[in-house]
């Protein structure tokens, strides 16, 4: 981080930035916005020619829609960033980590709604039998459906929950990174640049034993590459954010958009097939990385009163319009057809926004709230309130 970019942080006033407590509203925006790209991905044409819109446009628009699926990646490092913000301040508060707590804590806020939306998979695969889906599902139940999913690529697409890939991922991550964080700050520094390092590393073999570029996608050790850049920036903040004027964080933010729209149409991360080179998947997971940290740094210290409140109120339950979402573009498509209405895609899109949102209340209502009750009660740093 450079001289310049310290000096313009300054301690964030709204956020509650005792040891023992931390809450920034803003980041709820944040996680809001990694689903609603995630949600694009999975709506907008991501391939092939778009009518009335001609070869170039169209090139444009399925690189764009491609690039929403970077999302995700923000996912990630927002996640590194919290869960290292959090373990960081619990040390503080309590000069050790009480890392049983803490995978009890992750269990009570991650296992409840997934093995809902495993259940959910597999009673919709039982319902509907589809080749290899129970196998998949095995692999997600055991927090390897990542490593399933690279192996199987050609097998995917066949049910709405297989998007719980990637809850692996993170389940990886925290097998690691508390046992890290029990460690010196310097230890968790030179833990993220490995991560980083391990990144770039795994996806030059990819590149040299020709692999898919989806099989980079779903492999734990370049998906890490975004873990680090978030423990990074946690660890070089130590609770500061930018004091920037709303213009200036106007266009970090879409500097990093751009930067996620490069790694898509020039660099074709996301593009089905063989990698075009090692250097072009390098530099296109760097750009998403650098992306994902400016993003997070342009929306990092805003008031909460700017943030609107629903906007809040659904980034607190964006795991579950995560995992609900593709099912509710599922049901709005078949809704939609069997009334004979109109089923395009931004009319499927619309309700299947709404239904992912009222499935997403009710569970974080009835469902996900218990268990979150009871992961307050262990909480050493008092977080983001029910």
């Amino acid at each position: 981080m450079t001289v310049a970019l310290r000096a313009d942080i300054r301690p964030h006033e709204s956020a509650l930035h005792t040891a023992g407590s931390f809450y920034r509203p803003e980041l709820d925006l944040v996680r809001f916005i990694a689903f609603l790209l995630v949600f694009l991905h999975h709506t907008l044409p991501r391939k092939g020619l778009i009518p009335h819109l001609g070869p170039q446009l169209s090139a444009l628009v399925t690189s764009l829609a491609r690039a929403c699926g970077i999302g995700l990646c923000l996912f990630f490092a927002l996640s590194a960033f919290l869960i290292t913000e959090l373990l960081v301040r619990e040390k503080i508060a309590n000069c050790k980590l009480e890392i049983k707590a803490f995978y009890i804590r992750r269990a009570l806020r991650i296992w409840p709604l997934y093995f809902l939306g495993l259940g959910i998979g597999v009673a919709l695969t039982l319902f509907k039998p589809a080749p290899g889906v129970l196998e998949r599902y095995a692999a997600y139940a055991v927090l390897a459906g990542n490593w399933y999913c690279a192996a199987h690529i050609a097998s995917a697409g066949k049910s709405p929950m297989e998007i719980l890939w990637s809850i692996s991922v993170e389940e990886q991550f925290y097998l690691f990174w508390p046992w890290v964080a029990a460690k010196a700050r310097r230890v968790m520094q030179i833990a993220a640049i490995v991560l980083l390092a391990a990144s770039s590393a795994a996806i030059l073999v990819l590149v040299r034993i020709g692999a898919d570029t989806d099989a980079a996608w779903f492999n734990s050790f370049v998906e890490f590459g975004f873990f680090g850049v978030g423990a990074m920036l946690s660890l070089q903040l130590r609770g500061r954010v930018p004091k920037w004027s709303a213009a200036l964080r106007t266009v970090v933010a879409l500097s990093a958009f751009a930067l996620w729209f490069v790694a898509s149409f020039v660099f074709h991360i996301k593009d089905s097939g063989p990698a075009t080179s090692g250097l072009n998947l390098l530099l296109g997971y760097f750009a998403v990385e650098l992306g994902c940290v400016l993003f997070l740094l342009s929306l990092m210290g805003i008031s909460p009163k700017k943030v609107p409140r629903p906007l809040i109120y659904l980034g607190r339950i964006s795991f579950g319009l995560y995992v609900f979402h593709v099912l509710g573009l599922h049901l709005s498509s078949s809704i939609l057809q069997r009334l004979g209405a109109d089923h395009s895609a931004i009319f499927t899109a619309v309700l299947g926004l709404a239904i992912t949102i009222s499935f997403a209340s009710l569970s974080y209502r009835f469902y996900e709230t218990p268990f979150l009750k009871l992961k307050k009660r262990l909480e050493v740093v008092n977080s983001r309130p029910i």
